[in-house]
């Protein structure tokens, strides 16, 4: 599925939902390139939550290059070049070579999924920090008083 910029999130997964549950399919494609690779990767993330997928993820750049017209006579094209990120997510169903670089399950937590320890210096009504700094302080309520003005 090609994902851009402006694809809603919700249509693109909606749709792939339906097509696995009735079994039209049984791999999807996110492609995307430039301001729709976070959405393309949102997309992948979300899919995984439902479905026991292996994914394959490649990683490139498309070359662009922009051609101007110079506005004076007798100068020379301008030429800029540009590389523009692109990925390319395959998910299936079915089970994939786990050798295939770029594999991943799932259900596989990779080294940049950590979960947060639950923080304990913080109240737990009011957020705001524990300790002495934060107890008395005239300063914080004044501020406080200025924002709830507006």
């Amino acid at each position: 599925m090609q994902v851009k910029g402006s694809t809603k999130v919700s249509n693109v997964i909606d749709f792939a939902k339906k097509a696995l549950e009735k079994g039209e399919y049984r791999d999807v494609v996110w492609t995307s390139s430039g301001g729709g690779v976070v959405k393309a990767i949102s997309c992948a993330e979300i899919l995984k939550r439902s479905y026991p997928v292996h994914q394959i993820t490649r990683l490139c750049y498309r070359k662009v290059d922009e051609y101007w017209q110079p506005q004076t006579e007798g100068l020379e094209v301008i030429v800029a070049s540009r590389k523009i990120p692109c990925i390319h997510i395959w998910q299936s169903l079915d089970v994939i070579k786990k050798e295939t670089h770029g594999y991943q399950h799932s259900s596989a937590k990779t080294e940049f999924y950590v979960e947060k320890p639950v923080r304990r210096d913080h109240h737990p009504k009011s957020g705001q920090p524990k300790g002495p700094g934060m107890r008395n302080n005239n300063n914080n309520k004044k501020f406080k008083q200025i924002i709830n003005k507006n």
